[in-house]
This record gives C-alpha cells, sequence and structure tokens, in this order.
C-alpha cells in the first residue's frame, strides 16, 4: 500500500492508501491474488473518441459517441516486479481482473476493477533518485468504478453499447 498527500476539493488529506491487486483470469495462478506492496504511478484513461455528426448545417447535428478503449499503466520495483514474475511466470500469456482501491481516513473507499486487463508493456528503468523501477502497462475491456461502468449503457440490449 502506498501512502501520500492527497489533495481533494481543496482539502488536504495527509494519508491516502491505494492497493493494487492483480488476479490471473487463467494459468497456474488463476483466481489467486497479487497484491503490490511498491506500485506507484498508476494511471489509467477509457479512452473513448467521440465525433460530431455533420450535415449541411455549419453547426454539428450530433454527437456520436465512440466504442471505449480503456488503458492503463503504473510502475513498481525491479525486485517486486521479479517477484510477481516469479509467482505467475506465465503472466504474459492471459488476462487479469485488477483491482484498484482508494482509502482515506473518514472517506469510504473507492475502488476500480479493470476487466480482462493485459500486460502489454514491461520495461526496466533505473534512476539514481528512485531506484530500479519496471513500467507495466496494457488494456482492458471496461474500468467498473464501484461496479458500475460509466461508459457503457446498462439498459441496452446487447450490453456493449454507449450512452
Amino acid at each position: 500500500m502506498a501512502t501520500n498527500t492527497t489533495n481533494v476539493n481543496g482539502e488536504t488529506y495527509a494519508h491516502h492508501h491505494v492497493a493494487i491487486v492483480f488476479s490471473p483470469n487463467a494459468g497456474p495462478r488463476q483466481g489467486q491474488q497479487f497484491t503490490w506492496k511498491t506500485f506507484g504511478n498508476f494511471d489509467f484513461s477509457r479512452k473513448r473518441k467521440s465525433k460530431h455528426q455533420k450535415g449541411n448545417n455549419p453547426n454539428p447535428n450530433a454527437v456520436i459517441r465512440g466504442q471505449p478503449e480503456p488503458e492503463w499503466s503504473g510502475e513498481a520495483s525491479a525486485l517486486e516486479a521479479d517477484s510477481f514474475e516469479d509467482w505467475d511466470p506465465t503472466w504474459g500469456s492471459h488476462t487479469f481482473t485488477i483491482s484498484v482501491t482508494v482509502r482515506m481516513p473518514g472517506h469510504p473507499s473507492v475502488p476500480r476493477t479493470f476487466k480482462n486487463a493485459t500486460i502489454d508493456d514491461d520495461s526496466f528503468s533505473s534512476k539514481s533518485d528512485d531506484g530500479a523501477m519496471v513500467k507495466m502497462g496494457g488494456i482492458a475491456t471496461e474500468i467498473l468504478r464501484k461496479g458500475i461502468n460509466p461508459i457503457v449503457d446498462p439498459t441496452l440490449s446487447s450490453g456493449g453499447g454507449v450512452g
């Protein structure tokens, strides 16, 4: 768990905790959990592209919402990344469920779940100020916040539409 200072709506919180857990969807460790202790700089993006529908009017007629393309990235200590690779030596051949939970004293926890996440980027970096780090990243099929995908409209019968 990483501890940091956070500013939320103008208030500074001295401690927030981020727990990051990888759980393989296949392979020898399927369903088990690897909890990262040194994972830092975790970033994600839903990367949905929207377009204007144009007609014979100078202004757009409508906005067409594109399909989301979720991505994630982060870095961990090289030693812990090595432990992860020993724990799941087949990590590059299957997807994961990644759980990221942010906790702040006095506030409810905020869980995010990355479904069918891949690990596509695995690069090493060594800097004198932050030690040896391994950068990782990949894509996911969806990112849920408190179990809800804010981009997909669950009322659509196909389940894959966007609102």
